[in-house]
């Protein structure tokens, strides 16, 4: 049976228990403020999304249940086994939470107010035998009107729902996300394919329930109000990692960039005139330091150096002389190609710098080996130093069918490929709380602009960069 089916059938026969069965009396509560509310029902049997309200407005036509995880043992969802209130917090019903129990896991969900007319939605289950979970849905309603849906090629942002001055958004709090709207119904929905053992402890990604006004007028197909909404949930949903102005700029760096064949010079390093002249570098430094820039890139990076180029100790003397200056510094990798054709002189190759742990049909950031690899690598060098900065190049996510990946083929290899990405960023982002991780050229416009929330500067000027929602002010 198809995966659609299972879920028309599923909705089929968890209505009843709320509304047309008498021996099944359903309690409600309201969570929310008064921007956004959503009135809950429960019994002892199930749990149930049942009404939307944004201000005095009620949003017609728009209710669901409350959550479905499809397991390699088949769909779970609320209504199967036990269901009871944990807490709530009256009289404002800032948050609720609710626990259950199945044959599959144990649950808990919550809902708890953060901002201004949002709520942020919470699921996570304790398995009761050894798992595979294979999609979960935080967002399963019936509709009326089908939501405008803001998507790129690759991933999908938000739904909207519309009614008069008022509205709504439902997003997925991940760069990543499959939202499908169609026979009455819309649901958001992620593939994590995660193996979880029994006893162990699972959970979900987040998804936050956004207020929007509408002010009636449009850009690239989306309200100004949306646009503000939204601009508002990237801004305030995760703490900003720097919470200070930064100045940051590669434009010294290239101030003279020869071309010898397909090698370009890009660095102070590989500059055939500089070669890594402590004294030129110093001089940057000291321009760096009067134009109030923050980082200094200007080593090529672990995968393109060769043992003795550059000298661990050149790259010491150099990193003293920075700290003197008050400027960060740090290197490059090519993230998808690992290798850049601008540095990579001595043509290294991923058979030869890995010792034939790696080879390019590795490469796939769904792939732990490749994940593990890169990261190990990356992080090591910029500990080794003490860098505060990394620029990833090249990225190219696109649907995988490998079958020694480790992650399902096709669209659903998207998802994974991309938590192994943030995977890596975090991992980066952890050396320092001072580090600086940002992306160069390739399709990392597809994730704007929850990407963000892990990797805080995007080269938009570049040209690769034409992807994100232009309707989200990409300045901010």
């Amino acid at each position: 049976m198809k995966w659609n089916n299972i879920m028309v059938l599923s909705l089929v026969f968890l209505l009843p228990i709320c509304f047309f069965a008498e021996s099944a009396r359903c309690d409600d509560l309201v969570v929310g403020d008064n921007p956004l509310q959503i009135a809950l029902s429960y019994n002892s049997q199930g749990c149930y999304e049942k009404e939307f309200q944004v201000g005095d407005q009620k949003l017609a036509g728009i209710s669901g249940t409350a959550w479905l995880v499809e397991t390699d043992h088949g769909l779970v969802t609320p209504d199967r086994g036990k269901v009871r209130l944990l807490e709530t917090s009256p009289p404002a019903r800032q948050k609720a939470s609710f626990a259950g129990e199945n044959e599959a896991f144990e649950w808990i969900l919550s809902y708890e107010t953060a901002g201004k007319g949002r709520i942020i939605k919470q699921l996570s289950i304790v398995a009761r035998q050894d798992l595979v979970v294979q999609r979960v849905t935080l967002f399963d309603a019936q509709i009326e009107t089908e939501p405008l849906v803001s998507r790129t090629g690759l991933s999908d942002i938000a739904a909207f729902f519309r009614q008069g001055k008022s509205g709504m958004f439902a997003s997925l709090d991940f760069p990543y996300s499959a939202i499908t709207a169609a026979d009455a119904n819309v649901r958001i929905e992620y593939p994590p394919f995660v193996k979880i053992k029994s006893a162990e402890k699972y959970i979900c990604h987040s998804l936050t329930l956004g207020a929007t006004e509408l002010a009636g007028r449009e850009r690239y197909g989306f309200d100004d109000g949306e646009v503000a909404a939204m601009d508002a949930y990237i801004q305030e949903r995760y703490s900003p990692r720097f919470e200070r102005p930064l100045f940051i700029s590669c434009s010294i760096n290239n101030r003279y960039t020869m071309p010898r064949g397909d090698v370009v010079f890009y660095t102070m390093k590989d500059h055939p005139s500089l070669g890594f002249h402590i004294d030129l570098l110093e001089d940057d430094l000291d321009l760096a330091q009067q134009l109030g820039m923050e980082y200094y890139h200007v080593f090529p990076g672990p995968f393109d150096s060769v043992p003795g180029d550059p000298e661990p100790q050149v790259v010491d003397e150099f990193m003293q002389a920075a700290k003197q200056h008050g400027v960060r510094v740090g290197d490059y990798s090519g993230t998808s190609m690992v290798f850049c054709p601008h540095y990579n002189e001595y043509r290294n190759t991923l058979e030869s710098f890995s010792q034939g742990k790696i080879t390019p049909a590795d490469v796939c950031f769904g792939n732990p080996k490749f994940i593990k690899f890169y990261k190990d690598t990356v992080v090591g060098t910029d500990r080794r130093y003490g860098f505060e900065l990394h620029c990833l190049d090249f990225l190219n996510i696109h649907e995988c069918n490998a079958a020694d990946h480790g992650h399902p083929a096709g669209r659903d290899s998207i998802y994974s490929q991309v938590r192994g990405l943030i995977e890596i960023l975090t991992a980066i982002n952890d050396v320092s709380p001072n580090m600086m991780t940002w992306s160069n050229s390739g399709n990392w416009g597809e994730f704007v602009p929850k990407i963000a929330w892990t990797n805080p500067n995007l080269y938009l000027a570049d040209p690769y960069m034409a992807l994100p929602w232009q309707g989200l002010n990409m300045t901010r």
